[in-house]
């Protein structure tokens, strides 16, 4: 049996060796570097190959995005969006709310949002001047119309 480990242990040195080679170096990484300091200084040129950044190899991107806060009795507010947004409509009796960053939305776009406290339905929704908004209405999980944050993507594809 003791013979089977030593035979083991000197066909696989090679591989072990390499293994505590790189645990211990990302070990070091990790308890003695600061938080943040790896930037663009660190990183040398063309480590981020066009490959990485080729558009048609992404699926869609981030067209718009808001972040939403309501709470019972107050008006909703716009925590964050980029690009600046607003919102055109709130009902406050079913929590339901639309928002528009006033330029066109292509229908090829589609919404992603979630909740803090549950799970948002949302939609684009075409607007008389060629702009669209995105109609949110936030629940619990349980089904009842829900305040808190609420976070919307617009996704479009790329061209």
């Amino acid at each position: 049996m003791l013979n089977r480990v030593v035979q083991h242990i000197r066909s696989n040195v090679v591989g072990y060796l390499a293994l505590f080679v790189a645990l211990g170096g990302t070990s070091y990484a990790a308890l003695n570097l600061p938080a943040n300091s790896v930037g663009s200084k660190q990183i040398k040129n063309h480590s981020i190959t066009p490959i990485k950044l080729d558009p048609s190899k992404t699926g869609a991107v981030v067209r718009f995005w808001a972040i939403l806060n309501s709470s019972p009795g107050n008006r909703e507010q716009i925590v964050a969006s980029r690009p600046r947004a607003r919102i055109v409509a709130w009902d406050p009796s079913s929590d339901t709310g639309a928002i528009s960053w006033h330029q066109p939305i292509s229908s090829k776009c589609f919404v992603s949002a979630s909740g803090g406290s549950g799970f948002v339905r949302a939609l684009v929704q075409p607007l008389p001047n060629a702009n669209a908004s995105v109609q949110f209405s936030p629940f619990t999980p349980g089904g009842q119309p829900a305040t808190g944050l609420v976070y919307i993507a617009v996704l479009c594809p790329q061209p």
